[in-house]
């Protein structure tokens, strides 16, 4: 298993504006997920990347999670991880 603060040491999902691309691509590719983060957070706004994955992680899916960040930045920004 993945620790996640060490995963975002590599995929810095915080720095400016990747947070809101990862949850906006999140929510049209993975809505089940996205819906699922979105209620266990407790609030209508968009859940975090942290609330992401404990979705994934309530599903059992955790490492899938950390496969979807990591390929998304993969083709975002190829040049930066090879």
């Amino acid at each position: 298993m993945t620790d996640f603060n060490e995963f975002m040491e590599k995929y810095d999902c915080y720095q400016d504006g990747t947070e809101d691309r990862i949850i906006e691509f999140f929510k049209t590719d993975h809505q089940e997920y996205y819906d699922a983060a979105q209620e266990l957070a407790g609030h209508n706004d968009d859940p975090s990347p942290s609330e992401m994955c404990e979705a994934f992680e309530k599903a059992g899916k955790e490492e899938l999670f950390y496969e979807i960040v990591k390929n998304w930045f993969h083709e975002t920004y190829p040049d930066d991880y090879k």
